[in-house]
């Protein structure tokens, strides 16, 4: 008698450049997986319909080209959200 609850979440643009940023109306699909030389774990690239561009999962990040490996990404992002 358990039913899955279907739940999707829309993607938006995270580049501020963008003329859609953050518009929930425009299509923001997934675009394949990179790596980085830091570290082999696949990462998902995004493709900005409205903007005609590619996004990585971090690129928007402060975080972005500190040298850090994912696991240290989601440690601070995990420790930032405890101090709100």
């Amino acid at each position: 008698m358990s039913e899955k609850l279907k739940c999707e979440t829309r993607l938006f643009c995270p580049c501020s450049e963008c003329t859609h940023y953050q518009k929930t109306d425009n299509k923001v699909t997934k675009d394949g997986f990179y790596t980085t030389k830091y570290d082999k774990q696949l990462r998902q690239r995004f493709y900005c319909h409205g903007g005609n561009h590619r996004v990585s999962e971090t690129r928007y990040s402060e975080l972005f080209n500190l040298g850090g490996s994912f696991q240290e990404y989601e440690r601070v992002a995990k420790l930032c959200r405890l101090e709100f």
